[in-house]
């Protein structure tokens, strides 16, 4: 709406000139425009050296009145010679409403372009922008997917071989804003998937969390570090390890020892580094992939067995051959100094122990969710710093070996705890990827298994019994815990409870039949106007009433496939929810786009329904 600066303006002209807008927005029979947004790109530093870096920001101006949904939805892509030169856009969190992250207002989204050497002038190109918006408005209209095309220009000049000094840059002019080009589409990556959860698939949610809370991610990495010296294969042989470093500093002070120390933590912390960072890259690399339940079911299975490995079910071990191997080489690093410390650091965090490997594992799965090499290296050396802080402190102050508890049951308190929070990440990822009740059985079968194992296996686990109280109870809350962090069950996954088709043809066929209207509902998960209707119109009893008069179809489009786009286009869909109304033959009697109340429902159909014949005639 337009802001009224003049102060002096009447109350009662500032009331009348709303009105007009206000029936603007109110419930409309025609089809709903999808908002205009406006596109811009500006290039940091410009010109860019060759060879150099830049980052290109595509600002998106999103008009008051309308969002559109972040995450995978919005994606941008780049067509001609510049897009070889883009890297992996960054994309906007935006703000989550109701579980889903929506962008209002002005969003920037900022891709790193690399130059390498030779090349020189301007390189041009397109950047497509793939989009979907919602009204906040009137009926709250969700709209199909689009997108937008801006033009973009980088003006490249060849970095001088041998500059004497620092040279005077020449400012280029600033790109144009463009006005895109809107045109519809339904490109099936740019669609929310059924299979996703409403609120992100897992590598949205964990990588979100990771990359804007860096410093508690690095806090929970360096305790988990901690915690993990603490368990029964790591705490008993920490003497051992230091026993060596010990010897090589004997009678040459504390510094040496703490150099010593320091030593053997940066292999080990540079080791699980690299790992870190190339599970990142792998997660960068497919990403996507786990946003489907292909990828997502079996992470949940992954973390269901990581957890039973934890409770000493079986265990993670390195190969005897490479094992053995691997000794021998620290054997003969002995004796090396520093460069020999380093060396059996790195070495001992390439047999990775039956306690601490599962969850290893399990931090690199959550880490390759950011997608960045480099919070993949600092999260894994973070980690590798706290599991070696006993380690060092020991190496550097050997009295403090004499004041350290001794090994013993509460060793397994620690592990049952990995096991317990390796668990409720089983149960969340089962729970974003299945529907409730198979959520509810996987769960209870999975938690019944654990349960059992804890209380008859003793002979496998060892554990004592206080320690299985505590692991039966640590399960338990996991489940409990996991529950509110999960989306709610989709609105639409009761679509043939009260007698709706969920096939056309069948819907169709059965107008035709009893000689009775067809009603379409097309809607999808993330269609908050849709999920409207059917919590507070669609189980009203006046409208289900009117339903069995009807051959009710929902038609359910969030997955936008080919066969969902193919219905749509033939029955020219443009946003949702789309309401039409077809006689036995067919033939379109009315429609309507976004929420009508009971009331206005009925109102709306009735006209078009016959009155049911009076039985016995």
């Amino acid at each position: 709406m337009t802001r009224w600066n003049a102060r002096f303006l009447a109350f009662a002209f500032a009331i009348a000139s709303t009105l007009p807008a206000l029936a603007a927005v109110g419930p409309q029979e025609g089809e709903p425009a999808p908002p205009e947004l406006k596109l811009s790109t500006s290039l940091s530093p410009t010109p860019v050296r060759s060879p150099g870096e830049a980052t290109l920001t595509l600002t998106v101006e999103i008009p008051t009145g309308y969002h559109l949904f972040a995450g995978k939805e919005l994606r941008v892509e780049a067509e001609g010679p510049v897009a070889r030169l883009l890297g992996t856009p960054a994309y906007p969190a935006g703000e989550v409403e109701e579980g889903i992250a929506v962008l209002r207002g002005r969003a920037s989204i900022r891709v790193p372009l690399t130059v390498p050497a030779g090349e020189a002038g301007p390189i041009r190109g397109t950047l497509l922008l793939k989009w979907q918006a919602c009204q906040d408005y009137g009926e709250k209209i969700c709209f199909l997917p689009a997108r937008s095309a801006v033009s973009i220009e980088a003006p490249v000049i060849l970095a001088p071989p041998a500059p004497a000094g620092p040279a005077p840059e020449t400012p280029a002019p600033t790109p144009p804003v463009v006005e895109p080009a809107v045109e519809p589409a339904s490109p099936p990556e740019a669609v929310p998937q059924p299979e996703a959860p409403q609120g992100g698939s897992f590598q949205d949610r964990f990588g979100q969390a990771a990359r804007e809370n860096v410093p508690f991610a690095l806090l929970l990495a360096f305790l988990f570090g901690v915690l993990s010296s603490l368990t029964p294969c790591v705490y008993p042989v920490i003497p051992i390890t230091v026993a060596y470093i010990g010897s090589r500093s004997e009678g040459k002070g504390r510094a040496h020892g703490f150099l010593l120390s320091l030593a053997f933590v940066l292999g080990l912390a540079l080791l699980y580094a690299m790992l870190g960072a190339v599970s990142a890259k792998a997660g960068q690399t497919f990403g996507s992939l786990a946003q489907t339940p292909w990828v997502g079911i079996p992470v949940a299975l992954l973390f269901f067995a990581l957890a039973l490995s934890m409770f000493n079910l079986f265990e993670f071990k390195t190969p005897a051959r490479l094992t053995n191997r691997i000794e021998q080489t620290k054997q003969k690093s002995r004796g090396g100094g520093f460069v020999g410390a380093f060396l059996i650091g790195a070495l001992s965090g390439l047999v990775a122990s039956p306690c601490i490997g599962p969850l290893i594992l399990a931090i690199l799965v959550v880490v390759a969710s950011t997608g960045s090499s480099f919070l993949g290296f600092l999260y894994l050396f973070t980690f590798a710093l706290g599991l070696g802080l006993l380690f060092l402190v020991i190496g550097t102050f050997s009295g403090v070996l004499a004041a350290l508890p001794k090994s013993g049951g509460w060793m397994d308190g620690v592990r049952v705890l990995f096991g317990a929070l390796i668990l409720a990440a089983a149960f969340y990822f089962a729970g974003l990827y299945l529907p409730r009740p198979a959520f509810w059985l996987a769960s209870g079968l999975g938690l019944g298994f654990v349960a059992g194992f804890l209380l008859f296996g003793a002979s496998r686990h060892f554990f004592s019994v206080p320690a299985r109280v505590v692991g039966l109870v640590l399960c338990a809350a996991a489940l409990l815990l996991v529950l509110p962090l999960l989306p709610p069950a989709p609105a639409g996954s009761d679509a043939g409870a009260r007698g709706w088709h969920g096939d056309l043809e069948a819907g169709l066929r059965d107008g035709r039949a009893r000689n009775v209207p067809v009603l379409l509902d097309f809607r999808a998960d993330w269609c908050v106007a849709c999920v409207e209707l059917e919590k507070k119109t669609w189980p009203e009893p006046e409208v289900e009433g009117l339903l069995r008069q009807m051959a009710p179809v929902r038609l359910d489009v969030t997955r936008n496939s080919p066969a969902d786009r193919e219905i749509q286009a033939r029955y020219a869909v443009r946003g949702l929810p789309t309401v039409i109304l077809l006689d036995p033959q067919g033939k379109e009697l009315g429609r309507f786009v976004g929420f009508k109340g009971p009331a206005d429902l009925v109102a709306w159909a009735r006209p078009h329904v016959k009155p049911s014949p009076p039985r016995g005639t």
